[in-house]
């Protein structure tokens, strides 16, 4: 396969920014990423429609399994690349005008390293989002009347849920969710990402 060189997209436009989250299954990425794309005009960028349309022309079925092998596969083809390469730059380059970006989720310490080469670190800021194991386990399970403690410890088990974890010890910033609402989860993204463009 042949890695994808995309041209530098903002790297000198510090108008603009991504948000890259990250965080175990369960503390509420997708929450967070809904909100910031309801209340804040962020477009939202995520992996899962591209990996779709890939295993449909391979002919795969479209299971969770299938996508998440077929995503580890690109990313040992492409050095963690082809979530910038095929899945970002295409969506900012045909709306250049638009200003707030967010990637819904990294996993690897490659991928940031990738966002940030690519379009420049004063323009790309990682937050971690994590919490207790028993709230997160609690999480899981709420949201799937049918899952299991196996499951949970299934899914925690796998590689790509432990790299993602690993994410806390690099991120730009650790937010704790504890007891905190979404609201105020969102304001400390939004304040902190405001103190940035201002730099």
């Amino acid at each position: 396969m042949v890695i994808f060189q995309s041209e530098t997209v903002f790297k000198n436009d510090f108008e603009k920014i991504i948000i890259l989250l990250s965080g175990p299954v369960g503390v509420g990425k997708s929450s967070v990423a809904l909100a910031l794309e309801n209340q804040f005009d962020f477009i939202r960028l995520k992996s899962s429609s591209f990996l779709m349309q890939k295993a449909s022309s391979l002919g795969l079925e479209q299971t969770r399994s299938n996508l998440q092998n077929l995503g580890d596969e690109l990313d040992i083809a492409t050095d963690y690349f082809w979530v910038v390469s095929e899945v970002v730059v295409p969506v900012i380059k045909s709306t250049p005008q638009h200003k707030f970006w967010l990637f819904d989720s990294v996993r690897k310490e490659r991928q940031v390293k990738h966002f940030k080469d690519e379009f420049g670190c004063k323009a790309v800021y990682h937050f971690h989002l994590t919490a207790d194991e028993s709230t997160l386990q609690s999480r899981f399970l709420s949201r799937d009347s049918s899952a299991t403690t196996a499951d949970y410890l299934a899914t925690i088990s796998h590689s790509n849920e432990k790299a993602s974890r690993s994410l806390l010890s690099t991120a730009d910033h650790v937010l704790d969710i504890g007891n905190k609402t979404l609201d105020e989860i969102i304001s400390e993204i939004i304040k902190i990402t405001t103190t940035k463009l201002k730099e």
